[in-house]
């Protein structure tokens, strides 16, 4: 145990989700850390999956904060937003600020996230391009809708985020069209006949899509005051559709780039043990930056766990992290949909599925050698947390296989 008269210098780079679950675990369980959080933004950390309703008009900023100003003073935690770390000096144990500081810590978590891929198309950098990512982001969309009377957007990416921004912008009473490489929308969690029912659903909306489409150049228009702006997006097959705002969503990348510069060993993201342990001495990582094994993390439950087991690490409990499943949600309003385990084609997999056109209704549960690997749920998902259970416990389902479909009330 440290000596509560010398607390030990917790120095956390980053205030989001990840980091700010750990810090609220840990003034919970100790009172021997004092704690800075270095915050990128200007604004406390908040929750990013509810960027989409605060998009939408359906949330306030105050709605998605995770914790405010006054709770960080009552634990006597120092934050420090509006400044970036651009060094850490793991020799010396010393964290350079782009405001000019320099900071002394004893322990230090990354907890830095991740950063939005933009695809270099020509014209990228052009005003009205932007990602889906902070508060800043959503209040540049909102800025563009208001501005443009035609309140033309194109969202490029059809996954989760995509989707989600789509329909918030649409709730604002935008024209939206999403671009997508592949002939299915949500194509990493929906099988095509479950893709194409939610693709309807949108369609019902005012969504238009523009699928198995390869995007070639942004096309630009002179800004009055200097620069470009967007005036629409060319694909390679020669379609040109216009838009005066351009949301890319095609993925995010751990941003490492101050951990690497600094020689923490990083691969596609900060490489961690069980514990969330880098190599480095002294030097902790969590959340979307990290990388255990072979795998990064974009879902917030694996993400809280690594804070849970960061904390008991730091406190000398027994923990270690382990890769579990995961399953998707779809946050927008009128849809309920369950995806998880492996829902891929495999030869060697069995399938039960159930389809209900008229009512929207759509089962499918993937088997393989007695046991559930994959299911997607659309229109009815009461059993999908029952399903998610079935698929991590990978027990032999043969006794209950006909009932299945028919859920857990049936099979118990």
């Amino acid at each position: 145990m440290l000596n509560k008269t010398a607390q030990c210098r917790l120095v956390v780079v980053g205030n989001g989700m990840a980091a700010t679950r750990f810090v609220k675990l840990l003034v919970a369980q100790s009172h021997d850390y004092a704690i800075t959080v270095i915050n990128a933004e200007p604004v406390v950390g908040y929750n990013r999956i509810m960027l989409s309703p605060l998009l939408a008009g359906e949330k306030t900023f105050a709605d998605i904060v995770l914790q405010d100003e006054s709770w960080y003073a009552q634990q006597h935690i120092t934050v420090l937003s509006g400044t970036q770390v651009t060094e850490v000096a793991t020799a010396t144990q010393q964290v350079r600020l782009s405001d000019g500081q320099s900071l002394p810590y004893d322990k230090l978590v990354f907890a830095t996230g991740s950063k939005p891929f933009i695809i270099p198309l020509p014209n990228h950098q052009a005003k009205g391009v932007c990602a889906f990512r902070t508060k800043a982001d959503v209040e540049q969309m909102l800025d563009h809708i208001k501005q443009d009377e035609r309140k033309q957007c194109i969202v490029i990416g059809a996954g989760l985020l995509g989707l989600e921004a789509a329909n918030a912008l649409n709730k604002q009473g935008a024209q939206v069209t999403v671009v997508h490489h592949s002939p299915n929308i949500l194509d990493r969690q929906l099988n095509p006949i479950a893709a194409g029912i939610l693709q309807r659903h949108f369609a019902r909306e005012g969504i238009k899509f523009c699928l198995n489409a390869q995007s070639d150049i942004i096309r630009v228009t002179p800004c009055p005051n200097g620069g470009d702006r967007v005036a629409g997006l060319q694909l390679k097959d020669g379609t040109v559709l216009a838009a005066s705002l351009m949301v890319m969503t095609v993925g995010v990348r751990p941003n490492i780039a101050v951990a690497k510069a600094s020689g923490v060993p990083c691969d596609k993201g900060i490489l961690v043990n069980a514990h969330m342990q880098t190599e480095t001495t002294n030097v902790y990582a969590i959340g979307e930056c990290v990388q255990f094994e072979q795998t990064t993390f974009g879902l917030v439950a694996p993400v809280y766990d690594q804070a849970a087991v960061l904390v008991a690490t730091l406190l000398g409990q027994n923990s270690t992290f382990k890769v579990a499943p995961t399953a998707t949600k779809l946050k927008v309003s009128g849809v309920d949909l369950f995806s998880a385990g492996d829902i891929s084609e495999q030869p060697h997999y069995q399938y039960i599925e159930y389809h209900d056109p008229a009512n929207h209704i759509y089962k499918r549960i993937s088997l393989h050698n007695n046991n559930v690997v994959g299911s997607v749920m659309y229109g009815d998902v009461a059993d999908g947390a029952w399903m998610f259970d079935l698929i991590g416990q990978q027990s032999d389902v043969s006794n209950m296989r006909q009932q299945l479909m028919f859920g857990a009330h049936f099979c118990q």
